[in-house]
């Protein structure tokens, strides 16, 4: 029980539930590709894109100071569940209220998709609770609940868009129903994890507000402009290109993010690693060692999607969306360098450096905005593809250079692959054999 135990906290199992929501994403997509024309593809992406970017903007990086004080002080847990639901409800609610008055003058859409906008809307404080709640939970060492909130509304949206499409049901409104639907459904397993783990009882404790937010305040401009790098490119095309250019570009980021699993799982373990290391250069050397995991691993695989691009994009998700084969081997180039990114700057946190992060994503950010606004127009989707590259490359050489100042190590380190060590959550496994075989030479 204490080897699986150690496996379902550890990089296994969050790699494993992490390839599982890809494979999940990229069944969807192909379906909704299938099912969909390029212009109603590109309607129902600005239908999801626009109330994600609220929450995003709305979550004020309240997750990582939900995790780290609800990891510190258990005596806290109370008040900051009741902190946290008033956040997800009462500011959530009126960033809601607040975009069904301003969206309509931004985008551009048909009538029944207008209306599945404001009804996504509504998603916007459940999105907040729900990644609060998630939160908590890897605070509190609850690594395994916090991979099943992940997983679960990734497969109730996924089965659902499966069964529309089953049954010949294939539309922008109900595939936005369907997607309400696992929003609810993600919100209801976290909040159940945190009722039955964690057992908070509602208690308002005024003297936490201040902290709270400070410390959010800390990691939320660094989140931002991370997360404005992903996703300003289609919230730009979103008013700026037609609807279809943004339906091709969708499927060409779709097809390259099939290599971000490996990274995403990798930064989840990543930033505790690097806060228990006993010294700054031991931190360093962890945030090395999975960085070289992922390229190992992330390389081969995206040289092979690029040369079979060609055949399998068109194979996955129609012949129709064929002209978003070169965005979509230029993104995957960049998917290597914005993997990268996750890990280097969970690492720069784990250091104790979460400001570089934030200048680092910043000036990613300003080359995102400056190569958007000035190849958009007029490459549409291929555009969007290079200043995206353009920007992850950048941000990644900025934070291998405070990583290897904040740790004191030098260029080399980074060169230099230490292939026993590389695979370093996989030593319990090596650890159960040689017990297992001293107990069979015992009986013997």
């Amino acid at each position: 029980m204490k080897l699986f135990h150690r496996l379902g906290q550890g990089l296994p199992s969050t790699l494993l539930v992490t390839a599982g929501i890809a494979v999940a994403g990229l069944c969807s997509g192909v379906v909704l590709a299938r099912t969909l024309l390029p212009v109603s593809r590109g309607e129902f992406a600005v239908v999801l894109i626009w109330p994600g970017a609220l929450a995003m903007f709305g979550e004020l990086g309240l997750g990582f100071s939900f995790s780290f004080y609800a990891g510190k002080d258990r005596a806290k847990l109370d008040g900051l569940w009741t902190l946290a639901l008033g956040v997800s409800l009462i500011w959530g609610g009126f960033l809601s209220i607040v975009g069904a008055l301003v969206f309509p003058g931004i985008v551009h859409l048909s009538a029944a998709a207008h209306s599945c906008l404001i009804w996504n809307l509504i998603t916007v404080p459940i999105s907040l609770l729900t990644g609060y709640s998630a939160y908590f939970l890897l605070g509190s060492n609850r690594v395994f609940e916090f991979n099943m909130v992940r997983l679960s509304g990734a497969v109730v949206y996924t089965v659902g868009i499966l069964a529309l499409a089953l049954t010949h049901q294939a539309s922008v409104t109900k595939y936005t129903l369907v997607y309400i639907l696992s929003q609810w459904l993600a919100c209801a397993v976290a909040v159940g994890f945190i009722v039955r783990r964690l057992k908070p009882v509602l208690r308002w404790q005024s003297s936490l507000v201040k902290p709270v937010f400070i410390y959010g305040g800390k990691t939320y401009l660094s989140s931002l402009a991370a997360q404005m790098n992903l996703r300003l490119d289609q919230l730009l095309m979103s008013s700026l290109v037609a609807t279809e250019q943004l339906g091709l570009y969708v499927i060409a980021v779709s097809f390259s993010s099939m290599l971000m699993p490996l990274f995403s799982a990798l930064a989840v373990v990543t930033l505790p690693r690097v806060t228990c290391a006993p010294d700054l250069r031991a931190g360093g050397r962890q945030v090395v060692r999975y960085l070289q995991l992922g390229l190992v691993m992330g390389l081969p695989a995206m040289a092979f999607a690029i040369i079979t691009a060609p055949w399998l994009l068109p194979l996955f998700f129609s012949a129709k969306y064929a002209s978003s084969i070169l965005s979509a081997q230029i993104l995957l180039v960049g998917v290597i360098f914005q993997g990268s990114n996750i890990v280097l700057g969970n690492g720069l946190r784990g250091l104790g450096q979460p400001g570089k992060t934030m200048l680092s994503e910043g000036a990613g950010l300003i080359v995102t905005v400056v190569l958007l606004v000035w190849l958009l127009p007029v490459y549409g989707a291929l555009g969007a593809a290079v200043a995206s590259l353009s920007a992850y490359s950048l941000v990644t050489f900025i934070q291998l250079f405070f990583v290897r100042q904040a740790a004191g190590l030098e260029w080399r380190d980074f060169g230099l692959v230490s292939w026993i060590n590389l695979f370093p959550d996989w030593d319990v496994l090596r650890q159960w054999r040689v017990k297992r075989d001293a107990a069979l030479r015992r009986n013997d």
